[in-house]
C-alpha cells in the first residue's frame, strides 16, 4: 500500500513525464502503452471539456466523450490543469483539475484510455472539496494522488471528504478506492492518509507502561468520529476501560483513524493508551505498534513498547516534548503486532495526561485557587466534566479564595441555571466588584431561578445595595419582580418604596410584567400604599392599563382621603384624565376645592392638556395660595389665549409675588399677536423683580416683538442691570432678528474667549454668540475672530465653530 498526499499537493510538485505534464491550454495526450491506446482529453472550440481515445496522430478531443465540467466553471478553462499520471505496468491516466468559485471547491476527472474498445473509462468526473452541505457537515468527492514508488509509477485513489471527519483540518480521505494498474478497476483500499513530508518531520516517541494501580485521569477527550469502526468511536474516551473501538479494514489498520475533540486552553502533556480490556476479549483483536498522534499544528510517530493484547488492563503513556494546546487530535494507525487479514486493530481508551494527574473532582475545585497553570487546567478540565463538576463548584464556591471564586465563576458558565443561579447570586451579593460584574452580566439568562433568592436580601438592603438589587430583579425576572415588590412597599419603609418604584417603572415596558401588573391593581387585597405606588410607578403607562388602573384610583378617591393619599394620587389621576371622566373631575376638584395648597398646586402643575382645563386653571389663577398661582400661571402657558391673556396680564401687573408675575410674563409670550400685549410686556422690564424682567424680555422675543428690540439692547448694554436679565436680552434679540444689536453682540461675545472675564460675564457673550448665529450676518466669521484664534481657549472656540456651522435661516428671511 502507498502513502498518498492531497491531489492539490501533487499538483504542485510540478510532476513531469510519467508523473504530471501540464498543459492548460492544449489537450493532454497520453501515449499508447502497456495495451492502452492513446488517449486525449481537453476542450474543444466550444469550451467543452472532452476525452476521446485515438487510433492514430494526431490525437485531438473532437467527437469525443464530454466529461460534465459545469457551465459556470468554463469560464475558468484557462485555470485548468490536465496531468498525465503513470500508474505502473506501463499505464497511464489523466488527471483534470479545474478551479471553482471558491478555494476549497473544484471539478476534477480521472479517465483512462481502455484495455480494449474505443470508449474513454471515466473513473471519476465531478465537483470535489466540501463542495456540498451546510457549515460543518459539508462534503464532496477527493481525488488523491501518491508520491512515486521506487519505480516512478503512482497510486491515484478516488474517495469523499467530510467536514465533519478529518485529521484535524487535514484533507482527508473516505472510503477511497484505487485504480488498480493490472486490469484498470477500482478496488477498495488502504491508504496512509498522513502525508508522507509531515510524517518524515514528525518527532518519534516511544510509549512506556504506566505503573498498575494508577487511577485513570479526568476524562476530556471527547471521540467525534473514525474513518471505520467495529464499536462505537465514543469508546475510546468513555472513561470505561472495557468498551472499545476497532478499525474495520483488517490487517494492519493502516491509515485508518479516529478523531477526538479537546479543551482549547487546556495544556496537555502527553496520552494515555489502553489497549484490550481488564476482562473483556473483543473478537480478532489485535494491539497497535506504531500509530500518529495528530493535532492541528503538530505531528507525533508513537511506537508501543510491546504486544499489549498480551497484557489485559495495560496503559501505556507518552509525553510530548513539550505541553501543547489545541481543540482537535486524531490517532492514525500505522502498523500492528498482529497483521492477520482477519484482524481487528483495537483501542479500549485514549485519555489526556496534564498537570492534574488523577485529581479528583473536589481536588480539581480546591486547584482553582492556586492559580498559575495549574489552575487553568483545572478550570478547562472542570468545564469538560459537565454537571457534576458544576455541583461540585456551586458546593465549594464560598471557601475559594478571590482568585479562586473568579475561575470558578467561568466554569459555572456552563452549568444549568437551577446550579449556576445561586453560585451568580452569591457573587453579586458578594465583597468583590469583578465578581458582581460577571454574575450581574449572566444572571439574566437565569431570572426565574434566582429571583426568589435576591428577594430576601430586598428586605435588608439600603441605599446603593437596595437600588441595584431592585434594578436587576426588574431586568432578570420582570413578573416575578412585580410580585415581590408589591408586599414590601410597607408605610414606613420610605427609601425601599422610592426605590421599588423606579425599578417597578421599568417593569412596566416588559410584556411578561403586565399580566402580574393587572392582576395587582385589580386585586381588593392590595395594600392602598402599595396601590398608590404601583399606579405612580407606572406614569404614563397608565393609561394602557386601563381598565384596571381607572378602577385602582377609584379605590383611593375618596374626598376624605388623607393628605398623603390625596396629594400622591393626583400624578396617576392627571395620566387618566383624558381618557376617564371621574379622573378628569378628580383632578379638576383636586385643583379648586382641595383643603390643602400642596394638593391643589400639585393638581395645577399635573395638568397636561390646558385647553381642557383653562378654565379650571383661570380659576386657580386667582387662588389664595401663591404656589396655586404659580403653578396656574405656568399651566396656561399652553392655552394663553381669550378671557386667559387678560388674566395673565393683570397677575403679571398686579400679583404680590414675583415668581407669580414673572410665570406669567412667561406664559404671555404664548399669548396671541397683540400689540397691548408686547406694550404691557415692555412695561414690566421696568418691575422691580428681575425675574420678572427676565421673563418679559424673553417673552418679547418668543413673541417676535421686533418693535421693541431697543428695549432689549437697552437691557443688554446696561452694565448696572442684573446679569440674568442682560443674558435674557441678548437671546432675546436673537430671537427678534435685531439688527441693530450686531455691534453690540460682537462686543459681548468677546468675553466667551476672555481669560479674566466673570462667569456672569461669560455667561452673556454665549448668549451673545447664540444671538449672532441666529442673526447670521455675511461677516459672522469675522465678527468671532477673537475666539475662533489659535490661542483662544477650546472651549470658546468649539462654541465659535458651532455656531458658523448651525446658522439659522430664519432671521435671513426676515432681514
Amino acid at each position: 500500500m502507498r502513502s498518498v498526499g492531497c491531489w492539490a499537493l501533487g499538483l504542485a510538485l510540478g510532476l513531469v513525464s510519467e508523473g504530471a505534464q501540464a498543459a492548460p491550454a492544449a489537450p493532454a495526450v497520453a501515449k499508447a502503452g502497456g495495451g492502452q491506446a492513446a488517449l486525449a482529453v481537453g476542450f474543444d472550440a466550444q469550451g467543452e471539456l472532452r476525452a476521446a481515445v485515438c487510433a492514430q496522430a494526431p490525437c485531438g478531443v473532437a467527437g469525443g466523450v464530454a466529461l460534465g465540467l459545469p457551465r459556470e466553471l468554463k469560464a475558468n478553462r484557462d485555470k485548468a490543469r490536465l496531468s498525465i499520471v503513470g500508474i505502473g505496468a506501463g499505464r497511464r491516466v489523466v488527471v483534470v483539475s479545474v478551479p471553482g468559485d471558491r478555494p476549497d471547491k473544484r471539478f476534477e476527472a480521472v479517465v483512462a484510455a481502455p484495455l480494449a474498445g474505443t470508449a474513454p473509462l471515466v473513473f471519476f468526473a465531478g465537483l470535489t472539496g466540501l463542495a456540498e452541505g451546510e457549515d460543518g457537515v459539508r462534503h464532496g468527492g477527493l481525488v488523491v494522488v501518491a508520491g512515486p514508488d521506487d519505480t516512478g509509477a503512482r497510486s491515484v485513489a478516488i474517495g469523499e471528504a467530510r467536514e465533519e471527519l478529518a485529521i484535524c483540518g487535514r484533507p482527508t480521505i473516505l472510503a477511497p478506492r484505487e485504480i488498480d494498474a493490472r486490469d484498470l478497476t477500482l478496488r477498495p483500499a488502504k491508504v496512509q492518509r498522513l502525508d508522507a513530508s509531515e510524517r518524515a518531520a514528525a518527532p518519534r516517541l516511544t510509549a512506556e507502561r504506566v505503573a498498575e494501580g494508577t487511577p485513570l485521569g479526568p476524562r476530556f477527550l471527547h471521540a467525534v468520529g473514525a474513518s471505520s469502526a467495529v464499536g462505537d468511536p465514543g469508546a475510546v474516551t468513555d472513561g470505561n476501560l472495557e468498551t472499545t473501538w476497532a478499525e474495520g479494514r483488517g490487517g494492519s489498520g493502516k491509515g485508518e483513524f479516529v478523531v477526538m475533540n479537546a479543551p482549547a486552553e487546556l495544556a496537555i502533556e502527553g496520552v494515555e493508551f489502553s489497549v484490550r480490556p481488564p476482562q473483556a476479549t473483543p473478537a480478532h483483536g489485535a494491539a497497535p505498534k506504531e500509530l500518529w498522534l495528530a493535532t492541528t499544528k503538530s505531528l507525533f510517530a508513537i511506537t508501543l513498547p510491546e504486544d499489549a493484547w498480551a497484557h489485559p488492563g495495560a496503559r501505556y503513556r507518552v509525553r510530548f516534548p513539550a505541553p501543547l494546546k489545541d481543540d482537535c487530535m486524531a490517532v492514525v494507525l500505522d502498523s500492528a503486532y498482529d497483521e492477520r487479514s482477519d484482524a481487528n486493530v483495537t483501542l479500549a481508551e485514549v485519555s489526556a495526561v496534564t498537570a492534574l494527574g488523577s485529581a479528583n473532582v473536589s481536588e480539581l475545585v480546591a486547584a482553582l485557587d492556586g492559580g498559575g497553570p495549574k489552575a487553568e487546567n483545572a478550570k478547562v478540565v472542570l468545564r469538560s466534566l459537565g454537571e457534576p463538576a458544576f455541583a461540585a463548584v456551586a458546593a465549594g464556591f464560598a471557601n475559594l479564595s478571590e482568585g479562586g471564586r473568579r475561575a470558578a465563576l467561568e466554569v459555572i458558565d456552563g452549568a444549568p441555571c437551577a446550579t449556576k443561579a445561586p453560585v451568580y447570586v452569591e457573587a453579586f451579593l458578594g465583597p468583590y466588584e469583578a465578581h458582581r460584574i460577571h454574575a450581574r452580566d449572566h444572571l439574566p439568562a437565569c431570572g426565574a431561578e434566582a429571583a426568589p433568592l435576591l428577594a430576601p436580601r430586598l428586605r435588608t438592603a439600603r441605599g446603593h445595595e437596595l437600588t441595584v438589587l431592585a434594578d436587576l430583579l426588574a431586568d432578570i425576572a420582570p413578573a416575578q419582580a412585580v410580585e415581590l415588590f408589591v408586599p414590601l412597599m410597607e408605610p414606613a419603609a420610605v427609601e425601599r418604596r422610592a426605590a421599588l418604584r423606579t425599578a417597578l417603572g421599568r417593569v412596566a415596558d416588559r410584556a411578561a410584567a403586565a399580566p402580574v401588573v393587572r392582576r395587582v391593581l385589580a386585586d381588593p387585597a392590595t395594600p392602598e400604599v402599595a396601590l398608590l405606588d404601583v399606579l405612580r410607578a407606572l406614569g404614563a403607562r397608565t393609561r394602557d392599563f386601563m381598565p384596571e388602573s381607572g378602577a385602582a384610583l377609584a379605590r383611593v378617591a375618596a374626598p376624605d382621603a388623607a393628605f398623603r393619599v390625596r396629594y400622591l394620587r393626583v400624578g396617576p389621576t392627571a395620566e387618566l384624565a383624558a381618557s376617564l371622566p371621574s379622573a378628569h373631575a378628580l383632578l379638576d376638584s383636586s385643583m379648586l376645592a382641595d383643603t390643602d395648597p400642596h394638593v391643589r398646586a400639585a393638581a395645577a402643575h399635573a395638568v397636561h392638556d390646558a385647553r381642557a382645563y383653562q378654565a379650571s386653571l383661570l380659576r386657580a389663577l386667582a387662588d389664595p395660595d401663591p404656589r396655586v398661582r404659580m403653578e396656574a400661571a405656568h399651566g396656561l402657558e399652553g392655552a394663553a389665549d381669550g378671557a386667559a391673556t387678560q388674566a395673565l396680564l393683570a397677575a403679571l401687573e398686579h400679583d404680590r409675588w414675583p415668581a407669580v408675575r414673572g410665570l406669567a410674563a412667561q406664559s404671555l409670550g404664548f399669548a396671541p399677536p397683540s400689540a397691548e400685549t408686547d406694550e404691557r410686556l415692555v412695561a414690566a422690564v421696568d418691575d422691580d423683580s428681575w425675574v420678572v424682567k427676565r421673563a418679559a424680555l424673553g417673552a418679547l422675543g418668543t413673541r417676535g416683538a421686533r418693535a421693541h428690540g431697543d428695549v432689549a439692547l437697552d437691557r443688554l448694554d446696561d452694565d448696572e442691570e442684573w446679569p440674568a436679565v442682560r443674558l435674557s436680552a441678548a437671546r432675546a434679540l436673537g430671537s427678534l432678528c435685531y439688527a441693530p444689536a450686531l455691534g453690540s453682540l460682537t462686543k459681548h461675545v468677546r468675553s466667551v474667549a476672555d481669560p479674566l472675564a466673570s462667569p456672569e460675564e461669560r455667561g452673556i457673550g454665549y448668549a451673545a454668540l447664540g444671538a449672532l448665529r441666529d442673526l447670521g450676518p455675511p461677516d459672522l466669521q469675522k465678527r468671532l475672530a477673537p475666539l475662533l484664534d489659535k490661542h483662544a481657549p477650546a472651549g470658546a472656540r468649539a462654541a465659535a465653530e458651532a455656531a458658523l456651522h448651525e446658522r439659522s435661516p430664519h432671521c435671513r428671511a426676515r432681514m
